[in-house]
C-alpha cells in the first residue's frame, strides 16, 4: 500500500531527472555551437587577411619594378546604373589623384580612369564601360595596334585593328603608354 502511493512521486522525481539532463546536453550543444561559429568568424577573417596580403604584395612588387608611385584606395560604392560601370574610391585631389589617371589593380593589371578627382573622392570610369576606350597593342609588339572599348558592362572589344595584323585567340594586350596618365 506504501509503496503504490509513492509510484507517481518517483515517476515525477525521474521525469524531473530526464529533464535536467536533457537541459544540460542542451545547454553544452548550444556552447559547441557558439564555439563553431567562433572558430568559423576566425576563418573568414585568416581568409581575408591572407587576400589582402597578397593584393598588397602584388601592389609592392608592381611599384617596385615601375617606380611609379602609387595610391591605394578602397571603393566606396558604383553606379547603379545598368548602362554605366562606374566606382568611386575614397581618395582624391589631397591624397594625389588626378582626372585622367590610370586606375590598377594587383600586378598593374588597368581597370580605368580617373573621370572626377574631388579632395577626398574620385570617380572611376571603368573599361567595360561603352564610354571606356584606351589605346592598346599586342604584349609582342610595341606599336599600338587598336582601341579597347568598353562593351555596356559585357567585357572588351578591340577595335580598328590594322588588316594587316593576325590576331590569335588568347593573344595579350598592353596599354600603349601613349596616352597621358595611362601606363
Amino acid at each position: 500500500l506504501v509503496l503504490n502511493g509513492l509510484t507517481p512521486i518517483l515517476s515525477s522525481a525521474r521525469a524531473v531527472s530526464a529533464k535536467i539532463e536533457n537541459t544540460e546536453e542542451q545547454i553544452s550543444i548550444d556552447s559547441l555551437e557558439d564555439k563553431i561559429i567562433e572558430l568559423e568568424k576566425g576563418v573568414s577573417a585568416s581568409i581575408t587577411a591572407k587576400q589582402e596580403n597578397d593584393t598588397l604584395k602584388k601592389m609592392i612588387s608592381y611599384r617596385d619594378r615601375t617606380k611609379k608611385p602609387l595610391i591605394a584606395a578602397r571603393v566606396l560604392g558604383a553606379s547603379t546604373d545598368p548602362l554605366r560601370s562606374m566606382i568611386v574610391i575614397d581618395r582624391g585631389t589631397r591624397e594625389g589623384v588626378q582626372k585622367g589617371s590610370a586606375v590598377i589593380v594587383n600586378d598593374g593589371v588597368l581597370v580605368g580612369k580617373v573621370v572626377v578627382a574631388n579632395s577626398h573622392s574620385s570617380s572611376i570610369l571603368l573599361l567595360n564601360d561603352s564610354r571606356s576606350k584606351v589605346i592598346a597593342t599586342f604584349a609582342t609588339n610595341e606599336r599600338p595596334h587598336g582601341i579597347v572599348e568598353g562593351q555596356f558592362q559585357l567585357g572588351l572589344k578591340m577595335n580598328l585593328i590594322p588588316i594587316t595584323d593576325t590576331v590569335k585567340e588568347g593573344t595579350l594586350l598592353m596599354t600603349s603608354g601613349r596616352e597621358q596618365g595611362i601606363p
